[in-house]
């Protein structure tokens, strides 16, 4: 996942050598090049603007929220996709912006200029601040510019990113849900898949090209770059290169920092979801506009379920942690032969650890909380938000009081307040209660888990609260609104329990504040040890959004039983699964008369079939979804949308030999535009 500044001589050399033809433009992260074409959405995706009228490429999955919302009319709209036949029946996304990347520049030592090493930390943090303040202040003078610093290898590097924001974007086409879902959850991570996880998006600009608000006389944009797209294939051990914005990845945790977030962070997250969507899909199964409006957060959360249950079976079986002991080990090695570098640096995993000591069941109790509030308990979650209003009304503070009955407006409360939405609610709040009388200790537990709460009769004791609350009808609540008075508010259980909530929160947050800051420091003087131990290699700083490519081949996978995977699936594969009858396997009737009548000429192999999905040993992980894959020659051959399990460790560490980039073949979304004949691409 090298980051474009850091494309030394040497890697470019390496990647000519590999015959990527135009690999060396990107060298200069400033300079116009194909990269230009790959842009980042703010639904954390990345897409590849593929024609001269601004057309973007992405991932069906990235877009399950703007279906949704346009879909709000039509809750089968999430099943039956969306095609826009003619410009005018494109939809705007409300919300959604597009971000084309500008200039990625190395301001170090900008950011580090009068930066004492002999000054407190808070004092260099203060300069630091100052200097990052003066650096954006200039790079976003330009209308439509947005900029932010990045800080690298735990703020020992720091890159400036400045990029131009698009905020009129419509939806084009989204193929319905049995092919851009096909597999579903079954297939995610995990291959062979034939899943047709593509959907396109198009921006709009004002007269002059440029970002505006969403208005009827935008037109569609003009890019400088955009993609050229290759029906012609590719073959196995062919070259690969991956663009886009991968979001997060630890590649220089120890190991005991990989322990603590399996068992203090990804353990709770785990216990929540994993209570949760049975909840959720027992409703769904009987309530289509239920299922409809649970849809992208039962997407979302299901994937992260999947996501780390496996990675922490696979931290458990693979040899990671002994690889990070000797990694670190490697490290004490290197620093103990210099007292210079000893004296320096010994104090890192002291800290690393320490920090890790003094946070473990704190940081276990505030995820669990947190993310049974976030996600489990909707009406509770809402009333922890009238804790503006709380202080609002404490201070008779009239202009703020207006400004959040205004915020919080009827429409944005009606998805909660249907029948099945109350019903999930009630259900999914009593689990979430359950879990947390079960897993916290009875010290810690907030106050209404006893006063509001009891631990013999949950689901009777929330009743009553229910009963008590006016959160617990949106008539009540509008009520309230109209006249709101902090006596009330703070005699309501609903808001008891959510304002203890957030108060056991605040709580564990102050007790996690001292360990997260001997973390965050050793962690630091750890990755700064590292950079001068490696200074004569090229390393490449851990993803965060930020604009990376990453070489890689077409390749067939062997798995540890000794069968052998296909560097490509089929239509036919597709059909051979349909037989189960599994639901998640239902063949979209288009592409069974597609299938049966063998109608795909010009897109099929040599051999007559109809290539879905393929394989390649690029590097990727969350955020590269929509990420085009591009041929040695600089064309789009596919669309990056998953990672096999064998590479679900890819968070920490890339094992080339296991892990596995699943992308969309562009022959089949051709084959599929092809049916939408309409569609102007």
């Amino acid at each position: 996942m090298w980051l474009l500044p850091n494309l030394t001589p040497s890697i470019v050399k390496r990647l000519d050598r590999l015959e990527f033809m135009r690999v060396s433009d990107l060298a200069n992260a400033n300079e116009p090049s194909f990269k230009d074409a790959v842009v980042k959405l703010s639904t954390g995706c990345t897409g590849s603007i593929v024609s001269r009228s601004g057309i973007v490429l992405t991932n069906h999955h990235c877009i399950s929220n703007a279906l949704q919302q346009i879909g709000k009319a039509s809750p089968a709209l999430t099943n039956d996709g969306f095609y826009a036949a003619t410009l005018a029946d494109e939809v705007h996304v409300e919300g959604m912006t597009v971000a084309l990347p500008l200039a990625m520049l190395d301001i170090t030592s900008l950011v580090r200029d009068g930066v004492s090493p002999n000054a407190s930390t808070e004092e260099q943090q203060a300069q630091i601040g100052k200097n990052i303040a003066r650096i954006l202040d200039t790079a976003t003078q330009h209308e439509g510019v947005e900029a932010y610093v990045a800080p690298q290898f735990a703020e020992n590097r720091y890159t400036l990113i400045s990029q131009r924001i698009f905020r009129d974007v419509r939806l084009v086409l989204a193929p319905p849900a049995n092919i851009g879902k096909f597999g579903g959850d079954t297939d995610n991570w995990r291959y062979p898949s034939q899943t047709g996880d593509f959907a396109f998006l198009r921006i709009y600009a004002n007269a002059n090209n440029e970002p505006a608000d969403f208005s009827p006389q935008n037109q569609p944009y003009k890019p400088t770059q955009f993609l050229s797209i290759s029906p012609n294939g590719y073959q196995e051990e062919d070259l690969a290169l991956i663009v886009g914005y991968p979001a997060v990845t630890q590649r220089y945790a120890t190991a005991e920092e990989i322990v603590f977030d399996r068992d203090f962070i990804r353990k709770a997250q785990i216990e929540v979801w994993g209570a949760l969507i049975p909840i959720w899909d027992s409703i769904a199964a009987k309530n289509p506009s239920f299922a409809s409006f649970i849809y992208p957060t039962r997407e979302i959360t299901a994937n992260y379920l999947k996501y780390y249950s496996m990675q922490r079976d696979a931290i458990n079986a693979d040899s990671l942690l002994q690889q990070r002991e000797a990694f670190t080990n490697a490290f004490r090695t290197w620093y103990s032969h210099s007292p210079s570098l000893e004296k320096k640096y010994s104090s890192a995993l002291h800290s690393i650890h320490d920090g890790i000591s003094a946070a473990r069941n704190a940081q276990y109790q505030a995820t669990l909380l947190r993310e049974a509030l976030r996600w489990g308990m909707p009406i509770t979650q809402l009333a922890a938000r009238f804790s503006l209003l709380d202080s609002a009304l404490k201070a008779n503070d009239k202009e703020s009081i207006a400004a959040f009955k205004r915020q919080l407006n009827e429409a944005s409360l009606d998805p909660l307040y249907t029948p099945s939405g109350m019903r999930s609610d009630s259900i999914s709040t009593g689990a979430m209660l359950g879990l947390c009388l079960a897993k916290l200790p009875r010290r810690d537990w907030p106050t209404a888990f006893t006063s509001v709460i009891s631990s013999d009769n949950v689901a009777l004791s929330l009743g009553k609260a229910y009963a008590k609350s006016f959160f617990a009808s949106k008539d009540r609540l509008l009520n309230f609104l109209n006249n709101p008075t902090l006596k009330k508010l703070k005699k309501d259980p609903i808001y008891q329990l959510a304002s203890s909530m957030q108060q056991e929160l605040n709580s564990l947050q102050q007790r996690l504040s001292h360990a997260q800051s001997l973390l965050r420091s050793g962690h630091q003087r750890y990755l700064e040890g590292l950079l001068e131990q490696y200074s004569d290699s090229v390393i490449y700083p851990d993803a965060d959004g930020s604009l990376r490519i990453s070489y890689g081949r077409v390749r067939s996978i062997t798995a540890p039983d000794g069968t052998r995977a296909n560097f490509y699936s089929t239509l036919a594969d597709m059909e051979r699964k349909s037989r189960s009858g599994a639901r998640e396997y239902q063949m979209n009737p288009s592409l069974k008369h597609l299938y049966d009548n063998r109608a795909f000429s010009g897109f099929q192999l040599d051999d007559g079939q109809m290539p879905v999905n393929f394989i390649t040993t690029n590097d990727i992980i969350g955020g590269n979804s929509g990420s085009p894959v591009i041929n040695g020659m600089g064309d789009l051959i596919g669309l990056a949308f998953d990672g096999n399990g064998d590479g679900i460790l890819g968070l920490y560490a890339f094992n080339r030999d296991n892990a596995r980039s699943i992308c969309v073949d562009i022959r089949f979304i051709l084959l599929y535009t092809k049916i939408q004949r309409n569609l102007r691409i």
